[in-house]
């Protein structure tokens, strides 16, 4: 079958302009939730106040962001995350029995807080076998699923990048013999040395 330099047929025009597309707009699953942009209607104005009192108003307005509420915070597409989870991809806050704090005992473990990708991020590290499971501190999987070295966590989706170095090195030090991720494989040989140079790039 030859397509190069044919005329091919579009199976698909007569169902668009019957009106038939389906567009991502178009869907409407379960909690999903739409953001708008607005910008000043003048052209190359100075916006020197935002009264979000009114749009917060509005029936299924869940959040109105300005500048205002972003100083000292994360930058926006941190933010968005913030949306995602709560609306989108786990359903919103879940219902929790209690906490740890660094220290406590776990089924064998020792809670370590690892804070940095997320604030309250933890570990569990057992002394008899060096044997670490430290969430997502750690990635040894790219955005796409595809393997990689140890590393950390994309900065878009840190809380705080630098802390999240401090927690790979603090995990480091403890010098496990395997470092279980949150997502894919194991770090293990010379985990030290690996998780010192994650943390490093």
């Amino acid at each position: 079958m030859k397509f190069i330099g044919a005329s091919i047929k579009r199976l698909e025009d007569p169902r668009l302009l019957a009106g038939g597309g389906r567009y991502v707009d178009d869907l409407a699953r379960p909690g999903t939730v739409h953001a708008v942009v607005v910008r000043s209607p003048h052209a190359h104005a100075h916006v020197r106040q935002v009264d979000a009192r009114r749009a917060l108003a509005q029936p299924g307005v869940l959040a109105c962001l300005t500048a205002a509420d972003l100083a000292g915070v994360p930058p926006v597409a941190r933010q968005l995350q913030r949306l995602l989870h709560r609306y989108a991809w786990d359903g919103g806050p879940v219902k929790i029995s209690g906490t740890v704090s660094e220290g406590d005992e776990v089924a064998g473990f020792r809670v370590v807080h690892l804070p940095g990708h997320a604030p309250g991020l933890i570990g569990l590290w057992r002394e008899s076998d060096r044997l670490a499971l430290c969430t997502d501190c750690v990635y040894t999987v790219d955005m796409w699923g595809r393997d990689r070295p140890p590393s950390l966590p994309a900065a878009t989706y840190n809380w705080d990048t630098e802390q999240a170095r401090a927690s790979m090195r603090k995990l480091a030090a403890l010098e496990p013999a395997a470092a279980w991720p949150g997502h894919a494989k194991p770090v293990t040989g010379d985990v030290r040395s690996q998780l010192e140079r994650a943390a490093d790039l």
